[in-house]
């Protein structure tokens, strides 16, 4: 008997160190190889013509010119500002209620009222955007510090639900563990303020959608810069050389979360027997039908702008497209999702610390669209299917910490799996309405319109007024149905996934 539970447990370790180095292998390719040749582009005055190994060696020019730049020192602080600093009372407040709602916690229904809170992350970022610039008027873009508030609101309230559902689910793991409440949740606040300190100076794609010249000022981070300047000015060199640059100050932020997440995950091994005490559901339902009451008022908010519809002709493909381009992110991400959560098994530990490397490396727009376009895959459904796909590593991190709070070395394979299928359903689920709302990739790396999905049709009407075209008609066009459909979906995908996950959250004590 001894024999066959210690050959089991290698089976397990070879399959963990199997499931993480192909994982690592993968982001190598796809994150690593474009961090590389940025470091190598920096150095160089790219040329299209020439390309990567044909373009001219500049040495520390790039770089010398970015350190000189009076705007360097601005979107720096701005980045600060709008990174980890407008993250850090968003995780504090949220990791608090997450303890408050899991402390008298327990059981599926739990679970399910807990998981509610990220029923508003299903409503993708551009609705957001989209429900504040509208719903407040575009005037408020115009005055820097109202609008660096307007965002921080937007991206600061996405963090704290999320935080307070990692934070309040660890507290339920975790009092099954036979650990306080407190602590457990402490890990599950700590693995969201990590991935804040793993991306301390990088900022949502949705901030562009907020930036007008006149806000600048307080709204122009080091993301938007390599953008504008690479893509946008065909500065490409010099662009890497900003990522880098970021890159690099990034770094002791990444170590001092890493050491912090690991820690906090060590702590929690050793399992105890578990509380007797009753617990009830009531902060739980409390919590959940605040998380579900706030979702609703948002979606009626955004449904009452620009109450006119787009015709068929404007919507039709783009929906088409938006539903081929979800499916195949999802299923690219599924497969690289379900290796990292066996990688997982019996090295949560390594496996955070590899996700939070890997995400360190998103954002690096000019190298990734240049290796796309060596790939050739510029102008199809692939190319941003991928690169969406390696966006989603930003999910790494709360899963490792998910599956240590199981305990999966001792729990058969089969049992484990089970434990964690919840976690996995609930996370892919987010991660196809990121990908159903996602427009960044899409605007990148494709120039046909024929492959336009529905949130770059979105972004279109915000940035260029599209209702003027349609002004001789006499018709009142907005874009009424073409928000009932991009925010109609993900709701559905979160409601479903939220009832999965509670009806799958494991009901007894994990331990064998």
């Amino acid at each position: 008997m001894q024999k066959s539970s210690v050959s089991r447990n290698r089976d397990s370790l070879i399959l963990s160190i199997a499931a993480l180095a192909i994982v690592a292998v993968l982001g190598g390719i796809f994150l690593g190889i474009p961090a590389f040749q940025a470091v190598i582009l920096s150095w160089k005055d790219y040329r299209p013509i020439q390309g990567l190994l044909g373009s001219p060696w500049v040495g520390p020019a790039n770089y010398q010119q970015l350190f000189s730049s009076p705007f360097f020192p601005q979107v720096v602080g701005n980045s600060l500002i709008l990174g980890i600093l407008g993250n850090l009372l968003a995780v504090l407040a949220g990791g608090a209620l997450g303890f408050a709602l899991s402390r008298k916690a327990a059981g599926r229904k739990s679970a399910a009222f807990l998981a509610c809170w990220l029923l508003p992350l299903f409503l993708p970022e551009i609705l957001y955007a989209f429900l504040a610039i509208f719903g407040l008027g575009v005037e408020c873009l115009t005055v820097p510090g109202q609008a660096r508030l307007v965002y921080l609101a937007v991206s600061g309230f996405r963090v704290f639900c999320f935080t307070v559902f990692l934070s309040g689910i660890c507290g339920i793991l975790g009092k099954r563990r036979g650990n306080s409440a407190a602590k457990a949740s402490l890990l599950g606040t700590g693995a969201v303020f990590a991935l804040a300190l793993a991306r301390a100076l990088s900022s949502s794609p949705m901030l562009s959608l907020f930036q007008t010249p006149s806000n600048y000022e307080t709204m122009d981070t080091l993301d938007t810069y390599i953008y504008r300047i690479g893509l946008m000015n065909g500065e490409y060199s010099f662009s890497a050389a900003t990522w880098f640059t970021k890159w690099l100050m990034q770094l002791p932020f990444l170590v001092i979360g890493a050491v912090l997440l690991a820690v906090l995950m060590k702590r929690h091994r050793t399992q105890l027997p578990a509380s007797s005490e009753k617990s009830g559901m009531a902060p739980a339902l409390a919590g959940g039908v605040i998380a579900v009451g706030i979702t609703l008022a948002l979606w009626i908010g955004l449904l009452t702008i620009r109450s006119g519809s787009l015709p068929a002709d404007m919507w039709m493909r783009p929906l088409r497209n938006s539903v081929l381009g979800t499916a195949l992110a999802g299923a690219l991400f599924g497969v690289i999702m379900a290796l990292f959560l066996l990688s997982c098994r019996q090295m949560p530990t390594v496996s955070m610390l590899l996700g939070l490397l890997l995400g360190s490396f998103c954002g690096n727009t000019v190298a990734t669209y240049l290796f796309y376009k060596q790939l050739t895959l510029v102008n199809t459904f692939l190319g941003p299917a991928l690169w969406g796909c390696w966006n989603g590593v930003m999910l790494f991190v709360p899963l490792a910490v998910a599956a240590s709070m199981l305990n999966g070395q001792k729990a058969p394979l089969s049992r484990w799996i089970r434990q964690m299928l919840p976690f996995f359903l609930l996370f892919l689920g987010l991660f196809l309405t990121g990908v159903w709302g996602g427009w960044w990739e899409e605007m990148v790396l494709t120039s046909d319109s024929q492959r336009q999905a529905l949130p770059l049709l979105l972004r279109e009407w915000m940035n260029s007024g599209m209702a003027v075209q349609y002004a001789e008609s006499g018709r009142n066009l907005g874009v009424a149905n073409v928000l009932l459909l991009s925010s109609l979906v993900p709701l559905l995908i979160g409601a479903a996934s939220i009832v999965l996950f509670g009806f799958l959250f494991p009901k007894e004590e994990t331990a064998s």
